[in-house]
């Protein structure tokens, strides 16, 4: 299915931003082609893009050519943890995630509240590292909690620095 001009003009006037600033849900296909390095040689599928693009989605699932299979090469929603032919379910659960903004929300307050409470009791800059990277992966979407987890990080990687001096 051939993308109409005017949809592809569009598509590439939006900036990434966007993507993260729209106040509705915004579902795209994304072409892949051949990608050719040693001559006539496959080496796989490259999705023809902007760089940094699928940063901004929530969900990017790869499709297989062959048995349409769908894998989630990127999952926020924890939905898609194995591969899967696209059905009217997979619609279904998109639409029942994107519904349910409240336990969003409250689970992001609860890893902040979990990440603030344990990081002042790591005593390593791995345990550092390990409580900020699991609270981070929840936290991304939420600027004024993530501003909170990078407070209490750079507070106790300073201390975890001055004491190992």
């Amino acid at each position: 299915m051939a993308v109409s001009t005017s949809a592809h003009a569009l598509l590439k006037t939006i900036a990434p931003q966007s993507l993260t600033e729209a106040s509705a849900a915004v579902l795209a296909s994304l072409v892949a082609v051949k990608q050719k390095v040693l001559g006539p040689i496959k080496l796989g599928m490259k999705s023809e893009q902007r760089d940094g693009t699928d940063y901004e989605f929530t969900v990017v699932l790869d499709i297989t050519h062959d048995s349409h299979a769908a894998i989630a090469s990127k999952d926020r929603t924890k939905r898609f943890d194995q591969p899967e032919v696209i059905s009217e379910d997979t619609g279904r659960r998109l639409l029942a995630w994107l519904n349910d903004g409240k336990q969003q929300a409250d689970l992001q307050t609860t890893a902040l509240q979990d990440a603030l409470s344990k990081i002042p009791l790591t005593e390593t800059m791995q345990e550092l590292q390990s409580v900020y990277s699991a609270a981070y992966r929840i936290l991304e979407q939420s600027p004024d909690h993530l501003e909170q987890l990078n407070a209490a990080k750079d507070q106790r990687k300073a201390i975890l620095s001055e004491n190992a001096a």
